[in-house]
């Protein structure tokens, strides 16, 4: 049986510094050990454009005042640490609310919590109602 490669120095997905006895990133709670993503050019990217920022997404990323775009999201005290998740898929792009305090609506319509729908360009995704996200899938 061939061993396990070492874990990672940093989180895959928020690029905090982890040592080798986590199973889980402190900060986004990512699964350490999970296979190596695909590459972000096997795929469309996920461009969520908010009031005054852009992020750019490219495969399964946890969006919140402690994940990614904390850089931007830290100042809506309402958005919840990780407030949702965005998972690219040969079907498409999906969010998931992660059980936010605050809920998370897409077109004006409240997603329930830990069901995945999927997205389409022009959406608009609200974090709590105080953040709006305009979502452009790009080739």
């Amino acid at each position: 049986m061939p061993a396990q490669p070492p874990p990672p120095a940093h989180c895959p997905d928020c690029e905090t510094p982890v040592t080798p006895a986590q199973g889980l990133c402190p900060r986004c709670l990512a699964d350490l050990w999970r296979p190596s993503r695909p590459a972000a050019a096997t795929g469309p990217t996920l461009r969520l454009t908010g009031p005054g920022f852009t992020l750019e997404l490219a495969g399964e990323t946890v969006v919140g005042r402690n994940s990614t775009g904390r850089e931007v999201l830290s100042r809506f005290t309402e958005v919840s640490r990780q407030h949702v998740r965005l998972t690219r898929e040969p079907a498409g792009w999906f969010v998931e609310d992660m059980h936010s305090r605050n809920g998370t609506s897409l077109n004006d319509v409240g997603l329930t919590p830990g069901r995945r729908i999927r997205l389409a360009r022009g959406d608009r995704l609200g974090l709590a109602n105080e953040v709006e996200l305009v979502v452009d899938i790009q080739p």
